[in-house]
This record gives structure tokens, C-alpha cells and sequence, in this order.
């Protein structure tokens, strides 16, 4: 929506503002966070964060003792559960075991006395689902994989405003998971389905949401744009949980202005100093965390190297390298401890062997600057 000047406007879908619960001598403490329509949040966090609490009390399961829920524009805070039109699956899908799947995908119509019907009809959404082949058994007779999609029908059949998701893969093996995961992100574009998405994977997290959120403690961290999260944590705890693995102190020793946007910094840990790019500004003699992500390490030749002559060149001896799925983890030590990531090509390409010393490149773009 664009406002009289011009300017994108856009309209929160989901609101939730300064919300505290409390369960026991567990708090949720000032949670705030807005979703337009059809965006998808995914929250990250360790076991006993608050996660499933924070879904619970949207759900309307618990009543925050302070704060407001929006969704569409209506203040749900005090709603009961079922007026809401919010839509929750979670890791036990609650499937009636004497049904059978058609009659566990309709029981909505069943038990509601007022049913709305829906945008897409029952049959549609379980070929959107993919089991048509499945409407006359039993869920005792399904899979793990079988029973989501089952569940996600069931709830479809509401025609909820959005959807709130507490792990429902983190029984799944990684394949079925996989799976289930690319066609549930599909689903909920095509039908512009808002959600909130629990994980403790923060893979998941990063390939379903258009935001992020970490939550510790009751506290919502940060949250903002993938990318942002990915590229821009705010804090020492956040970078570890999404998986940076260098992380390490320094103190800034000169700042350097390079253009109207951008300062040229440089940090220094143990003997090594680094040049970092940064559009803000900060103090010498400041005390500041350093991130670089695995995969922003550069291998190098000898030749690449007489050539670079840029600061952040490093000599380090290869201490391990440990095999993946999908690449090699390569393990470095010297003046500086770093984790990189690499395929096998890259290994064969520049001849990094346990053991042996070998040249690596880090862009000042990407080393992130931590500030508390």
C-alpha cells in the first residue's frame, strides 16, 4: 500500500505488542514483533526458551498478564481460542486413531457449528497434499510424514488466518523432513498464509521464514529479515546459535572514514589485526567480538597470494579436515584459530592437506563487528 508521498506502506497483518505470560516461574517478558500478510516468522532458541509458550499465548491457550495480540486488525488478546481463526499443529498431531484419514480431515466441519467454508474445497486441498491415496486408512497405519500432511489438511479445512507451527518435523527422519519442508513452504505462499514456525534447527529456520527471531530466557533477542539475522547478529549468544563458528574478542585500534557511507576499521586479536568494512562508525580502543561465517574464508594459491595485497591475508597450518554430507569442515591454526567450510574441489584445486601450511583471504565485507 503506498501512502499519499509516495512511500511503501505496509499494514502489520499480526501484532504483537509488549506481550508478557507466565506459566509457573517461567515469564515471557515484553515480546514485540509485527508480520505482514503471508509472511512467514521462524523462532529459534535452546529447550526452555519460551518458544512453545509464546505460541500458546497467540494461540490463546494462556493469557498474558500484560500486552496486546492483533491479527487482522482485530485485538485477539482475550479472544477464547476458538474465535481466533488461528490454525496450530504441533509434534503430536492429535489425530482421532478410530478415524480414518477422510473423516480426521473433516472433523472440523463436524464439530463447528459455524463452518466457513473455505477458499479451496476439501478435495483440492487433499490433492494439494498428496493423499488421495490415503483417505481410507488409519493413522496408526501411516507414516510420521503421512500424519503431518494429514494434520495440516485437518487444519486447512478451518480456513485459518494464519498458522502457528510448534516443531512439528522434529520427529521426521532428515529426508521426510526435507520433503515436507519445501512443500509446507509452498502451500502456505500459494494460499499467503501468515505463520509463526518453532525450530530448534536453525537451518529450518532460514530456509522457511522471511524473518527471524532468537528467544532466550522469555526474551525475544532479535528479530528481523533472514539476511539481516544471518549477516548482522546482534549479540555474541545469537551468532553462536545460528552457527557462526569464529567468533572471537578484539579491540578496535584505528577508524578510518572511505567514503559517505563507509568506514574502513581495524581490530586486533592476539597479534593479528584485521580490516573490517562498516557503515557505522565506532571507538578506538573499543572492546568488540569478531564474526566471520566458515563459508567466508577463502582458500588461496601461492600465486593468488604474491599478488593479493590486501591485509587480511593469513598463514595457517591445517589441523584437521572432517568430512560432511555436503562439504569438508577444515580446521586452522596459528596466529588465529578459524573453522572453514569447502567442497572437495576446492581441496583438490589448492592441495589443503593435514598438516600443511596454507594461504587464506577474508573480506573485509565480511568479517561483522559485535559491539557489546
Amino acid at each position: 500500500m503506498l501512502t499519499n508521498r509516495g512511500h511503501r506502506h505496509t499494514v502489520s497483518f499480526l501484532k504483537v505488542s509488549n506481550i508478557q505470560a507466565k506459566i509457573e516461574n517461567f515469564l515471557l517478558k515484553n515480546i514485540s514483533f509485527e508480520l505482514e500478510k503471508g509472511q512467514i516468522l521462524t523462532i529459534l532458541g535452546p529447550s526452555g526458551a519460551g518458544k512453545s509458550l509464546l505460541l500458546e499465548t497467540i494461540a490463546g491457550f494462556y493469557a498474558p498478564t500484560s500486552g496486546h495480540i492483533y491479527l487482522d486488525n482485530q485485538n485477539i488478546t482475550t479472544l477464547p481460542v476458538e474465535k481466533r481463526e488461528i490454525g496450530f499443529m504441533f509434534q503430536d498431531f492429535a489425530l482421532f486413531p478410530h478415524w480414518t484419514v477422510k473423516e480426521n480431515i473433516l472433523s472440523p466441519i463436524k464439530f463447528s457449528k459455524k463452518y466457513k467454508k473455505t477458499n479451496l474445497d476439501p478435495e483440492e486441498i487433499i490433492k494439494m497434499l498428496h493423499i488421495e491415496n490415503l483417505l481410507d486408512r488409519y493413522p496408526s497405519n501411516l507414516s510420521g510424514g503421512e500424519k503431518q500432511r494429514v494434520a495440516l489438511a485437518r487444519s486447512l479445512i478451518t480456513n485459518p488466518k494464519m498458522f502457528l507451527f510448534d516443531e512439528p518435523m522434529s520427529a521426521l527422519d532428515a529426508r521426510t523432513r526435507e520433503n515436507l519442508r519445501d512443500e509446507l513452504l509452498h502451500i502456505l505462499k500459494r494460499l499467503s498464509l501468515s505463520a509463526i514456525y518453532v525450530t530448534h534447527d536453525h537451518v529450518e529456520a532460514f530456509t522457511l521464514g522471511d524473518l527471524v527471531g532468537i528467544i532466550k530466557d522469555g526474551r525475544l533477542i532479535q528479530v528481523g529479515k533472514k539476511d539481516q539475522i544471518f549477516r548482522k547478529p546482534n549479540s555474541v549468544f545469537v551468532a553462536d546459535f545460528i552457527g557462526i563458528e569464529n567468533i572471537f574478542p578484539a579491540i578496535i585500534i584505528s577508524v578510518k572514514r572511505i567514503s559517505s557511507e563507509l568506514y574502513s576499521i581495524k581490530a586486533k586479536h592476539q597479534q593479528v589485526i584485521l580490516e573490517i568494512y562498516s557503515k557505522e562508525e565506532i571507538s578506538v580502543n573499543k572492546e568488540v567480538f569478531l564474526c566471520i561465517r566458515s563459508e567466508d574464508i577463502v582458500f588461496l594459491k601461492e600465486l593468488e597470494e604474491k599478488n593479493d595485497k590486501h591485509q587480511n591475508l593469513l598463514r595457517l597450518k591445517v589441523d584437521d579436515i572432517v568430512q560432511t554430507d555436503f562439504y569438508y569442515k577444515i580446521f586452522l591454526n596459528g596466529e588465529i584459530s578459524l573453522k572453514a567450510i569447502s567442497l572437495q574441489e576446492t581441496i583438490r584445486k589448492y592441495k589443503i592437506n593435514i598438516g600443511k601450511i596454507t594461504s587464506v583471504y577474508i573480506s573485509p565485507e565480511s568479517i561483522h563487528i559485535i559491539k557489546n
